[in-house]
Parts: C-alpha cells; sequence; structure tokens
C-alpha cells in the first residue's frame, strides 16, 4: 500500500512521534508536540494529526490525549527508527551503496 507523501511539517511531527515513542514507550501529548514544534494551536497540532491518520500513518484513539498509534510501528524501548533510503538511480539521481 503506497501511503500519500507527507508535507515538511508532517513530516516533522512523523519523526518527533517516531523518536518520542521510541524514547518514553508513550506517545506525547497534544501540548507537547505543540511545544516541541513551536505550534502556537493545539488546533493546530490535532489538525496535523489527523492529516497525518488521512494519508495512513497513524491512528488516533478519540477523546485520549496520547491517543496516536503509529502504523507499522511494532518497536519497543530502545528501538530507534532509522529513514528509508530509497532508490535514487530510478529517479535519475546517483545511487550511493
Amino acid at each position: 500500500m503506497t501511503r500519500a507523501p507527507l508535507s515538511p511539517i508532517e513530516q516533522e511531527l512523523y519523526h518527533f512521534l517516531l523518536d518520542f515513542l521510541s524514547e518514553h514507550t508513550f506517545q506525547p501529548s497534544v501540548r507537547e508536540i505543540a511545544k516541541q514544534l513551536k505550534i502556537p494551536s493545539t488546533k493546530s497540532v490535532t489538525d496535523l494529526l489527523g492529516a497525518l491518520e488521512k494519508k495512513g500513518y497513524v491512528e488516533r484513539e478519540a477523546a485520549r490525549s496520547r491517543g496516536v498509534k503509529i502504523i507499522g510501528f511494532a518497536g519497543g524501548a530502545g528501538t530507534i527508527p532509522v529513514p528509508v533510503m530509497r532508490n535514487r538511480a530510478a529517479r535519475g539521481g546517483a545511487q550511493h551503496r
């Protein structure tokens, strides 16, 4: 299943969710996300989480402050997410090994 690409701010949020989960074993609150990403409105954070959910990156549980589940992430404490490297040669770029 191919998911829609993320905007730069959505990518920043997604990576923050991965990093926070790896370090703490639970998800950040909306206020913690707002503080980290320097977003003044918790409504904006909620909208960003909704965009990630719509694109298939997370699932959310209604009425839970930390109710975000990252789809496809099964790592436990001490797990470090790594970026996915794509084959740039297929897009006309140089391929690195």
